[in-house]
């Protein structure tokens, strides 16, 4: 009798051993999809970052573009001695102004 009694409880500790190590094993496979997830998260989370990035280097470029500022500084600047490329039209004032001052007669 004593030995059924022993065999019973060694067979509930095996149970409740074996328990144990499933409860742990499925513990395991939902840190492995929470690991999976998180890391999915992330590259999205970066992904979304540079995309944001992208679009307002775009924008900025765009509205440099479209302001106007980019040709008038280039119109007042001098030329590049070392490029061959042609320079700007140089501004006459005495020639767009027209002479208002007179001269004093003596």
């Amino acid at each position: 009798m004593e030995r059924d009694l022993r065999i019973k409880a060694f067979m509930e500790e095996y149970a409740r051993l074996m328990s144990l190590f499933d409860d742990i094993m499925t513990m395991k496979n939902a840190m492995l999809r929470l690991e999976v997830y998180m890391v999915i998260m992330v590259c999205q989370i970066a992904c979304g970052v540079m995309a944001a990035g992208v679009f307002l280097l775009c924008r900025m470029y765009h509205s440099h573009k479209t302001r106007g500022e980019y040709e008038l500084e280039h119109r007042f600047e001098r030329p590049c001695q070392s490029c061959n490329t042609p320079s700007p039209s140089p501004i006459k004032p005495t020639a767009d102004i027209p002479n208002l001052v007179k001269k004093p007669t003596v």
